[in-house]
């Protein structure tokens, strides 16, 4: 019984650990924290622990001064398109470059993989 209550015990320990990453990857609580760009290094620096898969943030701070729906969206938004790259396009190195003028946000993802 004992046996049986510690595997019980370690797979609850697993699922609320992986449901915390799964959380984490979706909206990080750094977002608000630290704003857009620190989020998206953070990303950066974990995507490429994680798989090798070189990525490199260039980003305006001034893209840190957005509404949070707005922060939201270009952070999964970045994170697709990563995820897209190294799984789809086999790529090495992605590039995420985020500018901001007066009136939009331009937001760009570039890789070395293959294209269509």
């Amino acid at each position: 019984m004992r046996d049986h209550l510690a595997a019980i015990r370690t797979l609850a320990e697993k699922t609320v650990n992986e449901v915390r990453d799964l959380a984490l990857l979706l909206r990080p609580s750094m977002l608000d924290d630290f704003g857009l760009v620190p989020a998206l290094n953070w990303y950066a620096r974990e995507i490429t622990k994680r798989t090798g898969l070189n990525v490199v943030v260039q980003a305006d701070d001034a893209a840190d001064n957005l509404p949070d729906e707005h922060k939201t969206c270009i952070y999964r938004l970045v994170q697709e398109a990563v995820n897209n790259a190294g799984r789809h396009a086999n790529a090495r190195t992605a590039e995420v470059v985020v500018r901001r003028d007066s009136h939009r946000v331009l937001l760009t993802v570039r890789d070395d993989g293959a294209g269509f």
